[in-house]
């Protein structure tokens, strides 16, 4: 599990930062998704990544909460702040 969550992080995250999907080869990848930001919870863009997958997906009341997650961690960002 540990090298696959890796691989997760370095290919979506660090190599497509805006990556905006829950599946990914026919998998849920949210909870994986998830224990990223476990590692990570300091990390604004993860949460404003996560809201952009939940706005995509429709989940409005969910996207806002991410987008003000990133918004606190990271109050200098323009785009956090548009979002919300």
């Amino acid at each position: 599990m540990d090298s696959l969550r890796k691989n997760f992080e370095i290919f979506f995250i660090r190599k497509n930062p805006s990556f905006p999907f829950f599946w990914y080869n026919g998998i849920n990848i949210l909870p994986l998704y998830l224990a990223v930001i476990s590692l990570k919870p300091e990390d604004a863009s993860l949460y404003y990544n996560l809201g952009t997958a939940y706005q995509a997906s429709g989940n409005l009341e969910e996207a806002l909460k991410q987008y003000i997650k990133a918004a606190d961690l990271d109050k200098e960002n323009p785009s956090y702040k548009s979002a919300i």
